[in-house]
């Protein structure tokens, strides 16, 4: 039923079209420069927020942070001096502290020439910068270096262990949403560094404004570098398939006018281009072409059948337009599945990409007709003709092969979906957004030197509620914070976990106060004695504590340094702080409330979505996809059976990634419900067509060769511009997005053997009384049917009265 309607509505827009086609053309026109007046509204925004949808209870918590302590986003500037220190080198330094702190947008610079330090006289606490202006003497300057080495707050932070290394906090502001800002901070950094005399120090700078900077900047340059590469690649698979520059302008027009408008759609809607969009322009211009590449397929068919241009483009939407139609809205279902997902980006680009997607098939459907209706004359090439009838005849000879072969074929796919099952069953999730990034780009290779240098480079943040004000100062509270701390330390070691808190300001002024005994650092024994401390430290002028405890002592923070690592070792920490404070901070220290929070708690949270986004998506898709091909094919079996050979690619691509050990990421969470969405294409064009033959034939096993040797071209032709197009992620500096597009070039690549081969056996084997079933009323071929039938050996031709029919319904 909605196989004959779809027929009967492209057979009246074919005709409607060719009667008023420049009024068609008009309106696209319009409705593309529209959207493109949306463009330049586009913005950028890779920030943490711009994962999470806005009522999601784990970014209000990280909200809720930000507003008692500001902002947690810091850059650290490494580098190595194995030296001496001298007076010279100090006072270069100090000269470099304070002209990055001038950058705007720096809160604070700090390094081991103006960090805090505190001295306790006459019950009195001074804090003065640890290397004071006066302080020249080489002896003085290296007994410095081995104090700081010795500090609990200085070591692994302002300088390394073993005294080598060097390190500058910038504590910088957070714009929510803005990302330019942090792209200039980044560049004034650099520009800094390069200048003498701190080119010779060999500095690297990273950190949460840098990263984002960065990532801009990749993404960026190489959404431009794919755009072009995938649009080469395509130009000459379509010159290659169809030797005609005409057929490679349209499909690439056509892509190019989708990616406009999908862009302008993200500008009018204020979607921002994030780390994942990077993928819209070269995933458009891949799948996008899919009706172009059919409809030319069938034109080019007629045009060699003698037939002229405008009846072509009569047949060829008759022929093609429908299946293609069908194809979208299952490709459009896949995408669009990802719109119930809890990660935003995610969200945004399956709608984005759904929306766009259907607007490429409306363009296509204006601009490829137009331009091929309007040429008044096509020569039948003999070239091109003797290709065509070599490739039908290849695809042929293939087919009866399949066909005498089933029954091996079937036992190698049985044992194929079994061992993808068995590896799909391995897949986990997991989210490092470091390890996006290829180990050979700059970004990874500075992170590696610092973290080599100062162990750390991000942190996690544990924010404790004590209910009430001043609830901070009990020592029992304290003491049970250096306990975490204390564990945290000791067990993630290797991962150079580093807690600071106010618990360990506290006992530093408690040992400044005690003249410097190191005994005395610890925490007073009473609340009192917590709270005269901490006046003190308030008198003194210094401001750290604002960044460690609320200004009404309810809150409390431990800021934990750890290095930059994978989910599933950052969830073994949120783990153990879990135990430690349900075994220590209960009644006895207040019963506080303690929250794991910060940019790494947020990223550890898109992890826990992504296996869950991954299943929602996927079920959307399948029962979308079935549903479709069930009410193309006209039966519940014979829909079910295509999509699950549709499936079982997508499977075989799961399976290889649970063996090869591949997480799901914000990239290759995308590749099933892509990939099925893109793979269903195939399926509908050459099973529909199995359907038309067959109620000419009545004969399945000359149905499924036809059809393969027919409807097989343009499947043939589109799997290899697809596979084409998706492999140039491979040269990605991104990990993941490489990952991504060799994934879905396999996918796509399994899902043409499985056309090729699987499919036409298992059809051959269980489909006979399901065709029959759905058998479609006989009616006459069309022209291009007819050139393709004629040119085959060994078939016969259908009656020429039925062929003189249809050329008076195609001229109409």
């Amino acid at each position: 039923m909605i196989s004959r309607l779809l027929d009967q509505f492209f057979a009246w827009y074919a005709d409607a079209f060719l009667r008023r086609r420049y009024l068609f053309l008009a309106a696209m026109l319009v409705g593309v420069a529209t959207l493109a007046a949306f463009v330049p509204k586009l913005r950028f925004d890779n920030s943490p927020e711009s994962f999470f949808l806005r009522e999601d209870k784990t970014l209000e918590r990280y909200q809720h942070f930000q507003a008692l302590f500001g902002t947690d986003e810091y850059a650290l500037i490494v580098f190595e001096r194995k030296e001496p220190w001298t007076q010279e080198f100090v006072e270069q330094l100090r000269t470099l502290t304070d002209r990055l702190s001038k950058v705007p947008d720096v809160l604070e610079a700090t390094s081991i020439a103006n960090v805090r330090h505190v001295v306790g006289e006459d019950d009195q606490l001074i804090v003065e910068d640890f290397i004071p202006l006066e302080m020249k003497e080489p002896a003085e300057l290296e007994a410095r270096r081995k104090a700081a080495q010795e500090h609990p707050y200085y070591r692994d932070m302002f300088v390394s262990a073993d005294g080598t290394s060097l390190g500058l906090v910038l504590k910088t502001q957070i714009h929510a949403g803005e990302i330019d800002y942090k792209i200039e901070m980044t560049k004034r950094f650099r520009a800094l560094l390069a200048e003498e005399p701190y080119r010779a120090w060999g500095a690297r700078v990273v950190g949460s404004p840098v990263l984002d900077a960065d990532v801009r900047e990749i993404m960026s340059r190489e959404s431009g570098t794919f755009c072009v590469l995938v649009l080469l690649l395509m130009s000459a698979v379509f010159y290659i398939v169809f030797r005609s520059w005409l057929a490679v302008v349209l499909p690439i027009s056509v892509a190019l006018l989708s990616v406009v408008c999908a862009l302008g759609l993200m500008g009018l809607t204020g979607m921002p281009f994030t780390l994942v969009s990077a993928i819209i322009p070269s995933f458009l211009i891949s799948t996008g072409v899919g009706p172009s590449i059919f409809l030319l397929s069938a034109f080019f068919n007629t045009v060699n059948a003698g037939r002229s241009p405008r009846e072509a483009v009569a047949e060829a939407l008759r022929h093609s337009a429908s299946s293609s139609v069908l194809s979208m809205v299952t490709t459009a279902a896949g995408l669009f599945a990802f719109s119930v997902s809890k990660i935003r980006p995610i969200e945004e680009l399956g709608r984005t990409m759904g929306t766009a997607l259907c607007i490429s098939f409306c363009i296509t459907l204006v601009l490829v007709p137009f331009v091929l209706a309007g040429r008044k004359h096509i020569t039948a090439s003999g070239k091109r003709k003797e290709m065509l009838e070599g490739r039908v005849q290849g695809l042929r000879t293939w087919a009866e092969m399949v066909m005498r072969h089933r029954r091996k074929i079937i036992v190698i796919f049985s044992l194929f979906v079994a061992t993808a099952l068995s590896g799909a069953l391995r897949l986990r999730s997991d989210y490092h957004y470091l390890g996006v990034f290829k180990t050979s780009t700059p970004l990874r290779q500075d992170y590696d030197y610092v973290e080599r240098a100062l162990k750390a480079s991000t942190s996690i943040e544990v924010l404790i509620d004590t209910g009430k004000p001043d609830g901070v100062k009990n020592p029992a509270l304290l003491q049970a914070m250096l306990g975490l701390e204390r564990t945290v330390a000791e067990r993630f070691a290797s991962m150079g976990a580093k807690p600071y808190s106010v618990a360990d300001l506290t006992s530093e002024i408690n040992q400044a106060l005690s003249n410097g005994d190191p005994k005395a650092y610890t925490i007073p024994a009473t609340a009192n004695a917590v709270a005269e401390n901490l006046l003190l430290y308030q008198l003194s002028g210094d401001d750290e504590l604002t960044s460690l405890v609320s200004s009404d002592f309810r809150y409390a923070r431990i800021r934990i340094a750890v290095a930059n690592r994978p989910d599933q070792e950052n969830q073994a920490v949120f783990a153990v702080i879990q135990e430690y404070t349900d075994a220590h901070l209960g009644a006895a220290v207040g019963s506080p409330k303690v929250e794991v929070t910060g940019l790494i708690h947020l990223w550890a949270a898109i992890d826990s979505y992504l296996a869950q986004t991954e299943l929602e998506a996927l079920l959307i898709t399948v029962l979308a996809v079935a549903v479709v091909m069930i009410a193309v094919f006209r039966s519940v079996l014979l829909g079910l059976l295509v999509a699950a050979l549709n499936a079982s690619a997508v499977l075989g691509t799961l399976g290889l990634m649970g063996y090869l050990g591949i997480w799901l990421d914000p990239y290759t969470i995308l590749i099933a419900s892509f990939a099925l969405g893109i793979l269903d294409d195939d399926s509908i064009h050459i099973v529909r067509d199995i359907q038309r033959q067959y109620a000419e034939t009545g004969d399945l096993r000359v149905a499924i060769v036809n059809a393969s040797s027919s409807a097989g071209q343009g499947i043939f032709y589109l799997s290899a511009a697809l596979a084409c197009g998706f492999a140039t992620y491979a040269f990605s500096t991104v990990a993941s997005l490489s990952k991504f597009g060799l994934l879905i070039a396999f996918t796509v690549v399994l899902g043409a053997v499985t056309e090729f081969i699987f499919a036409p056996a298992v059809l051959k084997a269980v489909g006979e009384p399901l065709f029959r079933r759905s058998r479609l009323p006989a009616h006459a071929p069309s022209g291009a049917a007819l050139a393709e039938v004629k040119s085959v050996p060994g078939l016969s031709s259908p009656q020429e009265d039925t062929s003189s029919d249809f050329r008076k319904e195609a001229s109409k």
